[in-house]
């Protein structure tokens, strides 16, 4: 609890300090006392480590505190006082008179004292730090580098990745910032720092950045229901559509499963898949379970328009890529140009063959994963989260703002935890468009991304001042994941970890749980001709799907991608689609006429399966149509009047009310407001419609066209 109390209010207390100068007393015997002295302040089980900086000019003395893990660098030492073998200094701005007063042992090189806060006392040592062990410590991570460039070149070779660039930063200093392999493996073109890739839900930090300047400056609330800010904003469940809160939004927590299907491939706008939104049935309540969510990014996108006046992609290219200088990166695979700073997408096929993919246009759901950028641009995005939203000594985000982006807000839970576990790994968690959990002690802030034919991650160990940025270009691959972490422990100096064996284990674990045979009945065969389950069905939440008949089998399309269906058995299709490694079931229903109403299939494997309706052909709804469908048929005597009003045909019968004609199915029309009651037009051998077919519940009657 004393830590606790300690760690937070220091903490308050550093946001937005002035730095300024202590005045101390001249020093006997002092001169070697200055520099650089590291130790920790004793708190009982977690020592707080730290440094000072102390500096003499003119007989006067300077100096300033770093405590890495609480982000604090170059706070000032207020009331600092050397004198003989005593030391002291305040923190002025900290609350509960933070102070220290202690002893410098001269011929041992070493500080020890008392360090006091809020009534609380507390050991501190310090030992000076010697400029020969900085050299050997460059030296140190020298030869990690290169340790590192031979593992990147060996993995890649392993892992199949055709080209990946690799950025490192550490105290403020560029490591490692260049290309390896090739950009493009069909023309032999390498990878440099420059080569442009898309690093997929990376682009979540962006957002979620976008979101905390708008906060910073008094235009969002994060715990202000969104619906206020966007009035139109609904979802499937009513609670969450008037509670959802902008940190919800950036959290995952919204009750709703992926639903990617909704935006992959599809040919919309992002302000349709906006009024999709209401159709799509949660998987769990509201704030309950942590389930990744790309469609509620791109509504934090669509809040960052409302709120600033501008477009999500000029917001990020005035308030981040400009002032970071990030001049080689953009914001939609439309931007790409063909040319050799562009890293072809690829993929591999069971077999291992390597593959060019297409670049997937992904600007609809633009927020969580559209931004293409390099090595050189993505160093300056990770130095600005190092440096807690300063970038070269203008501050562009407050700190606070910063650190609650990297704050845990949301435990993960399920597949993703799966994902990132892994030895020495706890405390796995969620913050604003960031994955934070604790390995081997140091908390990492992390977040990957994936899109067709590239796989990249952005990581930080804040405390250690230490960021990557790993790009590739192959479908997929855990190479990021594998690279960052071995980075860490070499880095840091901590014995190494085999990563690439522990993907490998895992990537055959999960094989293993797909590769199940599936369950399947022999000998059944479809209850109706092929001819019979085509057309367009329909689900309010995920559009439309086409059943088309080729080549005497069937074929499905939806959004961009097209499968032919296999009879799997009785009324259910397997849909197989090579280009994504996707299959899925189509399992089709009869209505009490006997003709093909439906389908269902697994959209989405935490909800039930999605059910899509068949849709009436779309020139039963034409004027020019109807119009061949105009005129008197007589049945029994009784003349039967088919007419247009507006836009609406219409029948009517003899001493009854005027019917609507409802489109049901080719040629055919139900009665609107009457259950089971049809009419369809039946045409001669040339064409010309000749009989209307009434069906009812008390049978099918047939009249007979009258000429005009």
């Amino acid at each position: 609890m004393v830590k606790q109390h300690l760690l937070f209010r220091i903490r308050l207390g550093i946001i937005g300090v002035l730095l300024f100068s202590g005045v101390g007393l001249l020093a006997q015997r002092s001169s070697q006392w200055a520099g650089e002295w590291r130790g920790s302040i004793e708190i009982p089980g977690a020592p707080l480590e730290l440094s000072i900086e102390l500096k003499q000019n003119d007989s006067v003395w300077t100096g300033s505190l770093d405590i890495p893990v609480q982000f604090i660098k170059g706070m000032n030492l207020d009331d600092l006082r050397i004198w003989q073998d005593s030391i002291s200094f305040r923190l002025n701005k900290v609350p509960g008179n933070a102070s220290f007063s202690g002893i410098i042992a001269e011929g041992e090189a070493k500080i020890s004292g008392i360090f006091k806060q809020s009534g609380f006392s507390f050991p501190m040592r310090l030992q000076k730090q010697n400029p020969a062990d900085d050299i050997a410590e460059e030296k140190r991570l020298q030869r990690a580098v290169e340790t590192l460039r031979q593992l990147a070149d060996s993995l890649m070779e392993k892992e199949g990745v055709p080209g990946l660039g690799w950025g490192i930063v550490k105290d403020g200093k560029v490591l490692l910032q260049e290309g390896f392999g090739y950009a493009d493996p069909i023309n032999k073109i390498p990878a440099t720092a420059d080569t442009r890739f898309a690093i997929g839900s990376c682009t979540k930090a962006f957002t979620a950045t976008c979101l905390a300047m708008l906060a910073a400056e008094g235009r969002l609330d994060w715990e202000e229901p969104i619906i206020n800010y966007l009035p139109d904003f609904r979802l499937y469940d009513d609670f969450a559509t008037q509670e959802m809160t902008a940190a919800d939004l950036l959290t995952h927590r919204s009750g709703l499963p992926r639903h990617d299907f909704v935006w992959y491939g599809a040919n919309l706008s992002r302000q349709e898949l906006y009024q999709r939104l209401r159709f799509l049935r949660p998987s769990r309540s509201f704030r309950a379970k942590f389930q990744y969510q790309n469609l509620m990014y791109m509504t934090a996108g669509m809040l960052v328009e409302k709120l600033s006046g501008q477009s999500w992609e000029d917001f990020v290219q005035q308030r981040i890529f400009q002032p970071l200088g990030m001049e080689q990166s953009n914001l939609s695979v439309t931007e790409m140009e063909e040319d050799e700073r562009n890293a072809l997408a690829c993929r591999r096929n069971a077999d291992g063959q390597l593959f060019k993919m297409s670049y997937r246009n992904i600007d609809n759901i633009g927020p969580a994963g559209s931004i293409n950028s390099t090595v050189s641009d993505m160093l300056k995005w990770v130095q600005f989260h190092l440096d807690l939203g300063n970038w070269q000594g203008t501050e562009l985000l407050p700190a606070d703002e910063v650190l609650n982006q990297h704050r845990p807000h949301m435990i993960v839970t399920g597949p993703m935890q799966s994902i990132l576990s892994g030895p020495g790994i706890s405390n796995i968690n969620y913050g604003f468009g960031w994955f934070t959990y604790v390995y081997r002690g140091k908390t990492i802030v992390q977040h990957g991304g994936n899109i067709d034919g590239f796989s990249a991650m952005v990581f930080l160990v804040p405390e250690e001042r230490l960021g990557m940025v790993l790009l590739t270009n192959l479908n997929g691959n855990s190479l990021p994941t594998v690279l960052a972490h071995s980075a860490t422990d070499i880095l840091l100096g901590m014995e190494p970890f085999d990563w690439f064996g522990a993907a490998v284990a895992k990537r055959v674990k999960s094989n293993l749980r797909t590769d199940k045979a599936r369950n399947r009945i022999t000998g059944t065969r479809p209850q109706h001709p092929l001819t019979e389950y085509t057309g367009t069905y329909h689900n309010d939440g995920y559009g439309d799907m086409v059943v088309a008949l080729q080549d005497s089998g069937l074929t499905v399309t939806y959004n961009e991608f097209r499968a032919r269906l296999e009879h799997w058995h009785y009324e259910s299709f397997k849909a197989a689609d090579p280009t994504i490694d996707q299959e899925n079931f189509l399992t089709f229903y009869t209505g009490r006429d006997g003709r093909v109403e439906s389908f269902t299939t697994m959209m989405e494997p935490m909800v039930p399966d999605i059910a899509f309706k068949r849709v009436p052909p779309a020139y039963l709804s034409t004027a020019g149509y109807q119009q061949t469908l105009i005129g008197k048929y007589e049945l029994a005597g009784m003349e039967i009047r088919i007419f247009r009003n507006g836009q609406l045909l219409q029948a009517s019968l003899p001493g009854q009310p005027v019917y609507t004609l409802l489109p049901y199915d080719d040629d055919e029309y139900q009665l609107k407001g009457l259950n089971g009651y049809r009419m369809k037009f039946l045409k001669s051998q040339d064409g010309q419609v000749e009989a209307l077919q009434i069906t009812q519940p008390e049978g099918v009657f047939l009249a007979k066209r009258k000429k005009e």
